[in-house]
């Protein structure tokens, strides 16, 4: 019988994967813990004789029959982490199980435990010793002493902290792999995984052109002119997937032996992995005219850059194929909703900060998941200039009037958030619908800069008025493409009510026109496969 489980995770995981703004090193960072998650702690759990319950995310929880086991395993842990990132630490909590406990019980106390953990020393992140004038610094984080040389792809050679060469490494190590899994030269790829997942089953499909290890952002456009020159950052995350565990593994297995519930637990865990990797999969092969690279992959966590014109089509068919995959997996019929999922995307010019997009679509992902409890959600922002403001900031000082500054009160001029559902008009696929309508008639982009004020408009009968003085201005045809969106676009540019408050999707669209290049490309297929 199993005594003692190890729940861990992982600290300090932000600065140390945005220590450096090359691409190549944050992208070398996160397959370095995907490597150490995925790959070294299972390792290191077998030569304990430990039973892997689930990794992935940077958690990882195993069983084992006596506490020297899972001591002698936390200690090797720790040690291979520093030993491998030189920075990240680890959060872990080793339990003992109660006379008679069931292991769902205990596995839910141990989970508890470790939360409370996390916001003690563990969390603290490592100091860095002072670097004095005449110790060099190294070129990439520009924060530790330089200790190796490294020669980049272009051929300089530039002087990197242990952390930085080790990231880099990685990188290399991984491409090397993948030229030579696309020529057969091997039968697998035995030590990469999460991140080298996608690419694996991309060349699966596609043959040695089936996928591309992006080194810079820059590579993600290529020399394609077609390109708006705006990067997509993708946050995505499952939602209610706790629920969706009791439900189909703790519920049903309450009283089993040892032995069942852990088969069904690691098979529900390796499942949702596996459904991520494919529907990432599938919806680049949907947009294979256009580069898409993933930054992290592990449990249901999902982040992923590409061009800014995709970034919303990309996301909605990723969310409905993940829906559709993982309601097959745990339902038996891909008509029944699977496990949901929030999403928040920053389009921004190339040059933004990866780590203020990461910050910001995680911010979107939490609000999209807020507004929708029973719906899978996106919800998305346009960055046009440098600013450093965060999403409540940026929303708050949009949603006030123009003319006082006031808050517009139960009005919001974004939706906040739109339903993964491809029939319903709160939806990106309507969104992206209409514009795609409004390109093909011509709409003048012009016609829509006076929207900004008709909707901060704070006298609701004014606003109405200004709004009905717009559309008399429209052709027929660009009314009707808005009334078969909502009717009571012919009262208002406020149709959607929700939860007492009403909202708009006209700003939404104006930020997107110009953007959105080709909405309409293979999207259709991509959401029926």
């Amino acid at each position: 019988m199993y005594r003692y489980v190890a729940v861990s995770d992982t600290n300090n995981v932000l600065s140390y994967i945005f220590s450096n703004t090359r691409y190549k090193f944050i992208r070398g960072a996160s397959a370095l813990l995907d490597y150490l998650n995925l790959h070294v702690t299972r390792k290191i759990a077998a030569r304990f004789h430990g039973t892997v319950l689930s990794l992935g995310g940077g958690e990882a929880r195993v069983l084992f029959r006596t506490k020297q086991e899972a001591e002698a395993y936390e200690y090797e842990l720790r040690k291979a982490y520093l030993e491998h990132t030189d920075e990240v630490t680890l959060s872990i909590a080793v339990v003992e199980r109660r006379e008679g406990e069931f292991i769902a019980a205990w596995l839910e106390r141990a989970e508890a435990m470790l939360r409370v953990k996390e916001k003690e020393k563990d969390k603290k992140v490592m100091p860095l010793l002072p670097l004095f004038p005449l110790v060099e610094r190294c070129e990439g984080c520009a924060k530790r002493p330089a200790e190796k040389h490294y020669d980049m792809p272009d051929g300089k050679k530039i002087m990197l902290c242990l952390s930085c060469y080790k990231k880099a490494y990685r990188v290399d190590k991984i491409i090397e792999n993948l030229k030579k899994y696309s020529k057969g030269e091997m039968a697998r790829i035995h030590e990469e995984t999460g991140l080298m997942d996608i690419h694996r089953k991309l060349i699966e499909q596609k043959g040695k052109e089936g996928s591309t290890w992006v080194r810079k952002i820059a590579d993600i456009f290529g020399s394609d002119e077609r390109t708006s020159r705006y990067i997509g950052f993708v946050y995505a995350d499952g939602k209610k997937l706790g629920a969706l565990f009791r439900q189909t593994i703790l519920d049903n297995l309450q009283g089993q032996d040892d032995d069942e519930f852990v088969k069904r637990y690691k098979t529900y865990s390796e499942t949702v992995h596996d459904c991520i990797v494919q529907s990432a999969a599938i919806a680049q092969q949907t947009f294979s005219d256009y580069m898409v690279d993933y930054a992290m992959v592990g449990g249901d966590d999902f982040v992923a850059i590409m061009p800014g014109e995709i970034a919303l089509a990309y996301t909605n068919t990723f969310i409905q194929t993940f829906e559709r995959l993982t309601g097959n997996a745990f339902f038996g019929s891909p008509h029944q909703r699977g496990v949901m999922m929030g999403a928040g995307v920053v389009i921004a010019h190339i040059g933004y900060p990866l780590y203020r997009m990461f910050q910001m679509s995680y911010d979107l992902m939490y609000r999209a998941k807020q507004k929708y409890a029973n719906k899978s959600a996106i919800d998305f922002m346009i960055l046009t200039d440098s600013t450093v403001q965060g999403v409540e900031t940026i929303k708050y000082y949009e949603n006030t009037s123009i003319r006082t500054g006031v808050p517009l009160e139960n009005r919001y001029v974004r939706m906040n958030g739109y339903m993964v559902d491809r029939e319903h008009n709160e939806s990106i696929d309507k969104l992206l619908t209409v514009i795609s309508k409004l390109k093909a008639a011509k709409f003048p982009r012009s016609k829509i800069e006076v929207l900004y004020e008709i909707l901060r408009e704070d006298n609701d009968y004014q606003m109405r008025f200004e709004w009905l003085k717009w559309r008399a201005r429209m052709s027929a045809d660009i009314k009707k493409i808005f009334d078969e969106w909502h009717g009571m676009f012919k009262e208002t540019p406020f149709p959607f009510v929700y939860n007492g408050a009403i909202y708009s999707p006209l700003l939404d669209l104006f930020d997107l026109y110009d953007i959105v290049q080709m909405v309409g490309m293979n999207h259709d297929e991509g959401t029926k496969n």
